[in-house]
């Protein structure tokens, strides 16, 4: 593909993808707000992470009391499903945990899952009666009447070069992070990054409605490996806080989890960092 061919598919690709993502968001936190489950919790979430990273895309392009504003507004219905996210997945997983100990270390499992049973229950009860209030309402107003701002932003030419530029310069970065050992202390910046490039990879990369490319589904797979382990972590730290951390048969399988799931993560990292390494030179 010339230059120009190149150039124009990047536009068009950018364009679609850009006012996909942004309808995501508004459309989802209309199904939160009607029906606070943790599947509309996590793509609500999901959608607002997306977003706020094509907002930083196109910060250049943006007047600074208006980044701030749209960054603010997003970034809020992050913070609101925080917990509620956090709670379920780890429930979830010390369920898992649960059902993999030994019969007779089931009993000592008990008392983590009736905690973080309370601890869901809670997290959701304040979701649902925030999301009924007139402030998330408000919310909702602010959201509709700020986020087509966007739409009108990713027809710039010079917004769009730079944020291809963006991209592969995160992309030169990830590459070299990939070099270094990640380990359960280390896991969540790599993670980061990871995300960050794999919601890139959809703006950049995306071929229709579903699917994309090489480069994307590489760093789709480690981004959900990494995101296992980071809750596995997440799970140990908020047991040990708590004083529900044995050392027995539960305490082996969550350590067992972790382990298998750190050994997944390395085995991934390398085909990774080569597929970046082809990726750049390809679209050099």
């Amino acid at each position: 593909m010339g230059d120009t061919g190149r150039q124009l598919f990047f536009q068009a690709r950018f364009a679609v993808n850009h006012q996909r993502m942004r309808t995501d968001v508004w459309r989802l936190a209309q199904s939160l707000k009607a029906s606070p489950t943790a599947d509309a919790i996590h793509a609500a979430r999901k959608a607002s992470r997306l977003a706020l990273l094509r907002l930083r895309v196109l910060k250049p392009a943006l007047e600074g009391h208006l980044y701030k504003r749209l960054h603010k507004l997003l970034h809020e219905l992050v913070d609101l499903t925080g917990e509620s996210r956090d709670a379920e997945v780890q429930w979830r997983l010390m369920v898992k945990v649960a059902g993999s100990a030994p019969s007779s270390g089931r009993s000592s499992a008990r008392s983590p899952l009736t905690a973080l049973g309370t601890r869901r229950r809670r997290a959701i009860s304040q979701l649902a009666r925030y999301l009924r209030s007139a402030a998330f309402s408000r919310y909702l107003m602010r959201l509709n009447a700020d986020l087509p701002i966007l739409d009108a932003l990713q027809a710039i030419t010079r917004t769009r070069e730079r944020a291809l530029l963006r991209y592969r310069q995160m992309l030169s970065n990830l590459a070299k992070l990939l070099k270094r050992p990640v380990t359960v202390h280390t896991v969540h910046p790599l993670r980061v990054q990871v995300r960050k490039a794999y919601h890139l990879a959809r703006l950049f990369e995306l071929r229709g409605a579903s699917g994309a490319g090489p480069l994307g589904r590489k760093l789709h797979v480690l981004q959900a490996d990494l995101g296992d382990l980071h809750d596995a972590v997440l799970l140990a730290l908020w047991l040990q806080k708590h004083g529900l951390m044995d050392s027995g048969d539960t305490g082996v399988v969550l350590e067992s989890v972790m382990m298998h799931t750190l050994r997944r993560c390395r085995r991934k990292m390398k085909p990774l960092r080569h597929a970046i390494h082809r990726y750049l030179r390809d679209e050099s």
